[in-house]
């Protein structure tokens, strides 16, 4: 690019007429009067986020606006260079500085602009290249610029309505370069453009700053949740500078700079690290990791960890996105991109690059966190453990069979399946890859309905065609007309002659041992009429993301979510029996026939299959791409919970919970009476809303008040914390004191609450009370929040034999996104918080109540104990409350994480370390006895799926 020399405006002209807003955290910070001077005396605005930044723009009265993040230094004379840069150019709408980078010796570009890949990527151009190299004395016109050091007019970025505050942060800005250049697309006759000034130079102190700003967007475009509406544009810019444009073997599209070469061992750890942001390559990942300072080794593995993009994906990511950069090169003429895909071998690239990385960042235990924080673990677990399973039971299978296929196999020890397939003018592509799964299955005793409802568009049509003469136990069913996927699915089951049936989407996939292992667990366990699999998602170019697997069976957790779903299979008769498939239910006919199914049967005759043998596929038109892509969906659940309710007799009120619903129960007609026990921590006084919160309580449910301090330094209170309140005797301990409550209460039913709890808006401790009245529950807990992040939602089994606060420490406005959805309704858990817990009075006596020998944990013990008697322990959202103070279990363990071995990895647990190294021992001396006395029923437990184990940030994770 050509380089162009414009006069600079007067500095102190220009700092009256522009208003600067400093992007930091820190309210008070230093780099403020570092701004000031380096802009002239500009007048400097402290933001913590794009919401301030939007208001204190609108309060402005300045021309320009310069938003600048803490994280760079200015330089002299900042203001009027980037301003006659902005006005050089009518077409121009912003201006960024280029980011240089020094340290040891080093001094190199960390951002000129931002570009677009080939794939729709952001690029930080030239990151890694010599901070000397001619390349970066050009100016820039590029589609976008990073928002931390970003000049525009006031007046176009009112025009544009501000920054978006519903976005994440960090793609707050690419959405609104977006915005503005197509505001302005032609305004003066050209596109519009930000300009990268090459004349000023901004120091940037934090390296991962720009792995930050194009991290979140290029994980979210690679996984198919973001599309980039502006043209790759990087391979303009290496041409116009005379760079060659080519491939990494990670296929990765850039420039070749010097570090795109793997650097020697000895080179600097900020050459390597540049090395690994232009060229991809995983390899040099975990070593990269351990090597880094001290500064930014914790946060660069939280980076990677929780940005997909920046760790491998699988082979079949690779390969789709080979097929796109070839489309684009083509596209654009670009010889040597073609040649270069052209050369990608797929095979030598997983044996020689992706393996090998893998295999290297598992032993550096970068995959040991949750699922939700490390979502590449999937990744990582289908390549070195899936894929050699699956190539294994393929070359063991002797092949599919052709011709009919018998209603026994060899031996009468597994049943026939007939696969249910709908079909309705389906893209072909994706109804070829469905029956395709279904072909190369490794066991052959299978037939496939596919029912064609009406379908009008010619190459559906003919594509059934072909498959009802490519294999005799494909059947095709002709209908007059669109019934709808309910009508069309009774008209497979109809026909169906096999003893077991199982349920397959027009445009999903089946793993190619599923009908091996559902007829497999139907031999094992003949008395089973429903079992259903793990399953994930699989995208159009057939990379697959997303697991879900499963808990056991769960009705209360299927009543609010029909985690079940995918894959269903159902013996024959039973589901006759109970009326097949209904018109009606549109997109929710899966979920009202499980519901009825289910409601039919007993726990023991339901099977959960703990493998993913389903791949729901995740297009426009799915539900798997989101709840309300087909009409009616909310609707046609709602009406299969409402009639499953009343089959149930419960009159209960249902309420939406934006994508699925729970029910709220009503208060019986003669409650009996409930005793509420206030346990009550020294220092501690109760909550004005608490006291409220329990008079509204006493009045839809006669209740007792009791006031149980557990420590013995607690005095009695001199006024009454609630109204009728009862105080008891100071306890020792916890545990000793909720024994003594027990004790001293009347009421049928208890309910322990801390007295430091403060009752979330629509918090209704009735519902835990009417739970813990059912004769299949033991004990009934709420949620406990602190500080708006997630401190306990009951105790999930650990594969190493102890419990751990499941979730804990997620922000509230996510919960719903988290574990699957299955958060915000009830659900089985091993154990209830002791801070708010309901059971019935004489359960707890008779289990002799809280061993005081268990300490924290002796909640824990009173609820595995109610379950070796088919009690059990469920969580109710219904019951929300704040912890204020310190929490029960800092009495005895401070903030120290105890290490509990789990599997073969290492869970850093959430019942922690004690203060002194007496009470440590001791605490160690109970984990030990608590593992003895219950670790085999927490490692049976249903609650967890088998393939999964305890992460050290208290989520699921995917040992490997």
């Amino acid at each position: 690019m050509e380089k162009t020399i414009i006069p600079t405006l007067s500095a102190g002209d220009v700092a009256a007429r522009c208003t600067v807003f400093l992007l930091t955290a820190d309210a008070r910070s230093p780099r403020r009067e570092e701004l000031v001077r380096a802009t002239g005396g500009a007048v400097v605005e402290i933001c913590a986020d794009v919401a301030a930044i939007n208001a204190a723009v609108r309060a402005a009265s300045t021309h320009y606006c310069l938003i600048w993040s803490d994280a760079l230094v200015p330089p002299d004379g900042l203001l009027p260079r980037l301003v006659s840069r902005l006005e050089a150019d009518p077409a121009c709408v912003g201006v960024t500085p280029v980011w240089t980078y020094e340290a040891d010796g080093l001094r190199k570009n960390s951002m000129a602009g931002m570009a677009v890949t080939a794939d729709g990527g952001l690029y930080a151009v030239y990151e890694g290249m010599d901070a000397t190299a001619e390349a970066l004395e050009a100016v820039r016109e590029c589609s976008l610029a990073p928002l931390q050091s970003l000049l525009v007019r006031r007046e176009a970025f009112l025009a544009l309505g501000g920054l978006s505050e519903r976005l994440d942060p960090l793609l707050a800005g690419p959405d609104f370069c977006l915005r503005m250049l197509s505001l302005h697309a032609q305004d003066a006759g050209r596109p519009a453009f930000f300009a990268v000034a090459p004349e000023v130079r901004a120091g940037l102190r934090d390296i991962l700053l720009p792995l930050r700003l194009t991290g979140l967007w290029n994980s979210l475009a690679s996984r198919g949740r973001l599309v980039c509406k502006a043209e790759g544009d990087l391979h303009r810019h290496c041409t116009a500078d005379g760079l060659a444009y080519g491939l990494s073997r990670w296929l990765v599209d850039g420039p070749t700079l010097s570090t795109t070469a793997v650097p020697p061992e000895n080179a600097a750890w900020q050459e390597r690290y540049f090395a690994w942001r232009q060229s991809g390559d995983a390899c040099l990942l975990g070593t990269l990791i351990d090597d880094a300072p001290d500064s930014v080794r914790a946060e660069l593995l939280l980076l990677c960890r929780s940005l997909p993009d920046c760790l491998p994906h699988t082979l079949a990511w690779y390969v789709a996105r080979a097929k796109k950069l070839r489309a684009f090169a083509v596209a654009h003429g670009l010889d040597a991109l073609t040649d270069a895909v052209d050369s990608w071998d797929a095979g030598a690239f997983r044996e020689d690059c992706l393996l090998p990385a893998l295999n290297d960042l598992r032993r550096h235990d970068i995959y040991e966190a949750s699922l939700e924080e490390c979502p590449g673990a999937y990744d990582a677990w289908l390549e070195l453990l899936d894929e050699p399973r699956r190539k294994a039971a393929r070359a063991g299978a002797a092949g599919p069979s052709t011709g009919s296929a018998p209603a026994l196999e060899v031996g009468g020890t597994r049943p026939g399946i007939s696969l249910l397939t709908p079909v309705w003018n389906t893209d072909p592509a994706f109804l070829r890859a469905a029956v395709d799964s279904v072909l190369v299955q490794t066991c052959g005793s299978w037939r496939l309905y596919l029912v064609d409802d009406g379908s009008d568009r010619p190459e559906t049509r003919e594509l059934l065609d072909c498959l009802d003469r490519e294999d005799s136990r494909i059947r095709l069913i002709r209908r007059e007309g669109n019934g709808g996927i309910a009508v069309a699915t009774q008209t497979a089951l109809e026909q169906a002659s096999d003893p077991w049936v199982a349920l397959l989407d027009h445009d999903d996939m089946l793993s190619p041992d599923a009908v091996e292992e559902v007829g497999a667990a139907v031999a094992a366990q003949p008395h089973w009429r429903y079992l259903y699999s793990d399953e994930d998602k699989i995208d159009a170019d057939g990379v697959r993301r997303n697991p879900f697997f499963k808990p056991g069976f769960d009705r209360d957790l299927l009543e609010g979510n029909n985690y079940a779903c995918h894959l269903s299979a159902f013996d024959r008769e039973t589901l006759l029996a109970c009326g097949g498939f209904r018109a009606g239910f549109d997109g929710a006919q899966d979920y009202d026939v499980i519901l009825r199914v289910t409601d039919a049967l007993e726990d023991q005759q339901i099977g959960h299959l703990s493998s993913i043998l389903y791949h729901w596929r995740v297009h426009a038109g799915s539900c798997a791409g989101q709840i309300r892509a087909k009409e009616g969906v909310e609707a046609a659940s709602r009406r299969a919970l409402a009639e499953h309710l009343a089959r149930c007799g419960r009159q209960e009120e249902i309420v939406s919970t934006g994508t699925y619903h729970r029910s709220l129960r009503a208060v019986p007609s003669a409650p009996p009476l409930a005793s509420v026990v206030l346990l009550a921590r020294p220092g501690i006084m109760v909550a004005p809303e608490l006291a409220t919160s329990l008079e509204e309580l006493g009045r839809i449910w006669p209740c007792e008040i009791l006031w149980q301090p557990v420590d013995v330094s607690i005095d009695e209170p001199s006024h009454a914390p609630v109204p009728q309140w009862t105080a008891l005797p100071p306890a020792t301990n916890w545990p000793g004191g909720c024994n003594a409550a027990v004790q001293a209460a009347r009421g049928e039913l208890v309910l322990f609450l801390d007295a430091a709890l403060r009752p979330l808006s629509g918090c209704r401790p009735e519902q835990l009370l009417i739970h813990a009245m059912r004769e299949d529950v033991a004990v009934t807990g709420g949620m406990l929040w602190r500080q708006g992040a997630l401190w306990n939602a009951g105790l999930a089994p650990g594969a190493g034999g102890l419990p751990f606060a499941f979730m804990r420490g997620v922000p509230q406005q996510v919960l719903r996104h988290v574990a699957w959805g299955q958060l915000p309704h009830l659900r089985t858990a091993v154990a209830a918080p002791m801070e708010c817990m309901a059971f019935r009075r004489d359960l707890y006596l008779d289990r002799y109540g809280f061993n005081v020998n268990f300490g924290t944990l002796s909640g824990a013990d009173f609820c595995l104990g109610a379950a070796r008697r088919r009690l059990k322990t469920l969580i109710c959202p219904w019951g929300q409350w704040e912890m204020l103070g310190e929490h029960a279990e800092d009495a005895l363990a401070v903030r120290t994480q105890v290490a509990i071995q789990e599997g073969s990895g290492t869970q850093c647990g959430t019942l922690r370390a004690a203060e002194t190294r007496e009470s440590y021992i001791a605490y160690q001396q109970i984990l030990q006895r608590f593992k003895d006395r219950w670790g085999d029923d927490i490692r049976r437990s249903p609650v967890r799926n088998r393939q999964l184990g305890a992460a050290f940030d208290n989520g699921w994770r995917l040992p490997l």
